[in-house]
């Protein structure tokens, strides 16, 4: 099921959503962690095929891993590059970080769809994450405003997951830059 704006599922989410996010609105911590979780939520909900779950269930955890890990690894490499800011390695662990993003999305992006060009059948097969475009580039932008000193990193990781994975800014745009979003 996909959930266009236009659709009355993403009317009856988004609706269902923020009378929940709202009514947390005494606890920002609760509120937050509603708001991590409202993101997720959408996300499965645009991608998994829920009559198929039986056959795909390894396919959708491989994705929640794979997500997951990105974005662990962004933020621990946020907090490094601000750590090391003046160490010569610096700049390599940049360049890897950059590296993993691009692998990640020329992973779900291209991979797919250079199969689908040669004929591969096992192309239609794939689960391409929406947004992932966007994340990655987001990532990278973050990335980059930390190890330039323009910014600092995150230290919370459910407000750096938000920053992540919020689902309204995945799908419009523009790529946020990390400071503006995380204030």
């Amino acid at each position: 099921m996909v959930m266009t704006f236009t659709s009355f599922e993403f009317f009856v989410f988004i609706v269902t959503f923020l009378i929940i996010y709202w009514a947390f609105k005494q606890c920002p911590r609760s509120q937050n962690a509603f708001l991590l979780i409202g993101c997720i939520a959408f996300y499965i909900l645009n991608i998994v095929e829920f009559d198929k779950i039986n056959e795909r269930i390894i396919d959708y955890l491989l994705l929640a891993c794979v997500v997951a890990i990105s974005v662990l690894i962004n933020f621990k490499g946020g907090i490094w590059l601000e750590a090391h800011k003046d160490d010569p390695g610096s700049r390599r662990i940049f360049i890897g970080l950059v590296i993993f993003n691009v692998a990640v999305l020329c992973y779900y992006k291209y991979l797919i769809f250079y199969l689908k060009i040669f004929g591969n059948n096992i192309a239609s097969s794939f689960i391409v994450p929406i947004g992932i475009s966007f994340f990655t580039f987001s990532m990278i932008a973050y990335l980059a405003e930390i190890y330039k000193g323009n910014t600092t990193s995150e230290h919370g990781l459910l407000n750096f997951s938000i920053f992540c994975l919020f689902f309204p800014k995945i799908l419009a745009g523009p790529i946020e830059r990390g400071p503006l979003f995380l204030e």
